[in-house]
């Protein structure tokens, strides 16, 4: 008898992981779960066959649903704890609007090219500028009133794409919140639920710039500026 309750231990934690590893992958059922607002032997039901093939068995729904229960717990748990650490967090907006995002291949080149477009913006006022280099290729965030100037100046560099009508974000958090994990989590989450598209998104140590259609701008402000205790918003509007 021991050796068989050893086994079913055994199996149910196979079961618990699998179930885990798959849930974990879809935030939003993952949220739905924590909120309660999942059947859960309907869903033990969809995962049934993943289990039966990794397991190469035939698991009982009831085991499957034992499993769901156990996770939700879990991250009901996590959920809690980081809601305390999170509830105080300070954050200073800034929203920029009428901006346009450049990305272009990199070459060697570029580095020049950028270096020139910084001599002609110095002693420019009331100007959004960033720039993001990868291994492959380079993006650049700019005021629109600038954009000719830019587009000049790269001119002989390689575009991959342009977007224009775009507005930022600019979250700047306290330094004690630096390391906190789930900060950015809970941005995007959000964002993502209320169906917001993040076109870009650029970041410092202690500040995150997260670039959105100007369509978007609204709602996207009125989301993040509910998750954190803040100053009153600054808000440039570069025509």
């Amino acid at each position: 008898m021991a050796l068989i309750k050893k086994l079913k231990n055994k199996q149910m934690k196979t079961i618990i992981s699998i179930v885990e590893a798959n849930v974990i992958q879809q935030p939003f059922l993952t949220q739905m779960l924590v909120d309660e607002l999942v059947n859960l032997s309907s869903l033990a039901r969809k995962l049934k066959p993943l289990i039966d093939s990794e397991l190469h068995t035939d698991v009982k729904i009831g085991s499957v649903v034992m499993a769901l229960k156990r996770l939700t717990s879990l991250l009901q748990g996590q959920v809690k704890i980081q809601s305390k650490k999170l509830s105080n967090i300070y954050g200073d907006l800034t929203v920029q609007l009428n901006l346009c995002v450049h990305t272009f291949e990199n070459s060697k080149t570029i580095i020049l090219a950028h270096r020139e477009l910084l001599d002609r913006l110095s002693g420019v006022n009331n100007l959004f500028h960033a720039v993001s280099r990868g291994i492959y290729e380079t993006t650049i965030v700019i005021s629109e009133k600038y954009d000719f100037m830019l587009e000049e100046v790269f001119k002989n560099e390689i575009p991959l794409i342009k977007v224009n009508n775009l507005s930022s974000i600019t979250i700047k958090l306290a330094a004690e919140y630096a390391n906190t994990p789930g900060v950015y989590h809970l941005i995007f989450s959000k964002l993502a639920w209320l169906g917001i598209s993040v076109k870009e998104v650029f970041s410092t140590t202690f500040e995150i710039s997260i670039f959105i259609a100007d369509k978007d701008t609204a709602l996207a402000f009125t989301c993040i500026k509910d998750l954190f205790v803040q100053k009153k918003p600054h808000i440039n509007q570069h025509s």
